[in-house]
């Protein structure tokens, strides 16, 4: 597996991690769609997070019942950053 190819599986499963998320299917286009927005600081809750995965991904489910730890977020956005940069954006 290829660095990047690594750093975006890294990033998926912090996204499914941080989200919530119990099963979705994303392209790498839907994950680097996502890390852009995140790096561009579109991201600041739970809410929105869920709601950019939706609106990215079709067909996303996810477990309502927990609550998002803050550190999840910042762990992402350091990611999506990391991410972002990695291609260009």
């Amino acid at each position: 597996m290829s660095a990047a190819s690594e750093e975006l599986r890294t990033f998926q499963l912090a996204v499914a991690r941080a989200a919530r998320i119990i099963d979705w299917q994303p392209s790498s286009l839907h994950l680097h769609a996502i890390a852009a927005s995140i790096a561009s600081g579109h991201v600041s809750s739970s809410r929105e997070l869920a709601r950019l995965v939706a609106t990215t991904v079709p067909r996303t489910n996810f477990d309502l019942r927990e609550g998002l730890d803050t550190s999840d977020l910042n762990t992402l956005l350091i990611l999506a950053r990391k991410l972002n940069t990695d291609v260009g954006g």
